[in-house]
């Protein structure tokens, strides 16, 4: 999701998770080419929930190439509740463009997966076992 002219987005979540907001390496804008290895000084970025401001993390870990636009992280906004988050970007240079997106970040996914992971290697096991005592491979025990 692109900025409007006024620099502003609304996102709306249906989950807690991560909104990031990122900016174009390279853009051409009005016919005017821009590139920007590293993000200028002087920005800032305002997000809100309803009336409270919220905090914004930097965040230059991460670059990925969506459709031949190569971007790289700027910042994050922790968006712990559902709804409605206004993102503002002050003092951005002429021709430089940013994006935001909202995910449940990598840590979520990654427990996530583990969980199934873990929760896959129980099924297997117990369906080994199952099939063993079925086919009475297990000894039985004699009172002697």
């Amino acid at each position: 999701m692109l900025f409007d002219s006024q620099n502003r987005t609304v996102i709306a979540t249906t989950e807690p998770g991560y909104i990031s907001v990122w900016y174009f390496i390279e853009s051409m804008v009005e016919g005017r080419y821009t590139k920007y290895d590293t993000i200028p000084d002087g920005i800032v970025v305002h997000a809100k929930f309803g009336a409270v401001e919220l905090p914004v993390h930097i965040d230059k870990s991460t670059m990925v190439n969506v459709h031949g636009d190569e971007r790289k992280s700027a910042f994050t906004v922790v968006a712990d509740k559902v709804g409605e988050y206004d993102i503002t970007i002050r003092h951005m240079p002429k021709g430089m463009r940013f994006a935001v997106t909202f995910g449940r970040g990598l840590k979520s996914f990654m427990i996530g997966f583990i969980q199934f992971g873990f929760g896959t290697v129980i099924l297997v096991v117990a369906f080994v076992l199952i099939a063993l005592a079925a086919a009475n491979v297990f000894p039985k025990r004699t009172n002697a």
